[in-house]
């Protein structure tokens, strides 16, 4: 079930995130993309980002990831319910058209890759090397 709900919730985290860069980078006196993440860019964006993201999640694709996770709870009624799917492959869309319109090259299969890594739990060989690298 948290499949959907996260996929969903980082999709519109990452679109957000893109709609915040554009508007900060778009006039000629706003920041360089480089220097928006190095300077402009902070955690309490970040928490504003997740909290517009969280609070995106409709009502409708909550169900309809419990419709998907117990169906028999739900019966014939299929009316009210959105599919994560559908939103997250709006939201790539809109992304990709974002990222493209920065000069990245980045494709809905980017995206999507993205969308789809850190599925699975960190082992401590991974944590390890990510400490490693955090010494360099």
């Amino acid at each position: 079930m948290d499949q959907g709900v996260i996929v969903t919730f980082k999709a519109l985290h990452l679109l957000q995130t893109f709609e915040r860069l554009i508007k900060a980078t778009d006039n000629k006196t706003g920041p360089s993309l480089k220097d928006f993440w190095r300077k402009s860019f902070n955690i309490l964006d970040a928490i504003k980002i997740t909290a517009y993201a969280w609070n995106k999640i409709s009502e409708t694709t909550m169900k309809g990831v419990w419709k998907k996770l117990c169906p028999q709870l739900f019966g014939t009624n299929v009316e009210g319910f959105e599919e994560p799917a559908e939103m997250v492959q709006q939201n790539t869309e809109a992304i990709v058209t974002l990222a493209n319109s920065l000069d990245l090259d980045v494709s809905a299969t980017d995206i999507n890759d993205l969308l789809e890594a850190h599925k699975e739990e960190l082992t401590n060989e991974d944590l390890l090397d990510m400490e490693e690298q955090e010494e360099v």
